[in-house]
């Protein structure tokens, strides 16, 4: 999508997710930039909810670009959650392409916080990596946790309303 509206001394250009903001100072028709772009605004959150998520079961998909403002948005979601509910299970489809050493840092905080609450994890992808990382995350993140691959999405979410 690509959409824009312009003022006298703004355009503004929205498209795939981003706001890109140009400011223009008008002196007798001319227009100058100042500068080329103020701000670029990313107001889409790499963690999207899956609508399969009900009860104590939540699941994201992690996609695009990781960073640390996107573990700030679901925080308060898994914790609201866990005061609901108590221990929860959750599902992560890993499809992000990038993640910022602040990210890395703020999933580490996210499992110590939350490793005690969160009974059974399922990490959906089909990277080599994801595998290990779900042998890892019994110690970091989880009691239990489970590796799907991504054709296999059905399982996970069955895996984990399981009793």
């Amino acid at each position: 999508m690509l959409f824009f509206l312009r003022s006298q001394h703004l355009t503004l250009c929205i498209t795939r997710g981003y706001i890109r903001i140009r400011y223009f100072l008008i002196t007798n028709r001319k227009a100058y930039i100042c500068p080329r772009y103020i701000t670029d605004i990313h107001d889409k959150t790499m963690f999207e909810k899956l609508s399969e998520s009900s009860g104590n079961v939540i699941g994201y998909k992690a996609s695009g670009k990781l960073t640390a403002a996107d573990y700030e948005r679901i925080e308060p979601e898994v914790e609201d959650l866990v005061k609901q509910v108590g221990d929860i299970s959750m599902l992560l489809d890993l499809e992000f392409d990038e993640v910022t050493m602040k990210a890395m840092e703020s999933d580490l905080a996210f499992g110590r916080k939350f490793h005690k609450n969160i009974d059974k994890l399922a990490i959906v992808g089909d990277k080599k990596w994801e595998k290990w990382m779900a042998s890892m995350a019994n110690k970091i993140f989880a009691h239990e946790a489970k590796h799907f691959h991504t054709a296999d999405m059905n399982a996970a979410w069955a895996w984990l309303r399981e009793n």
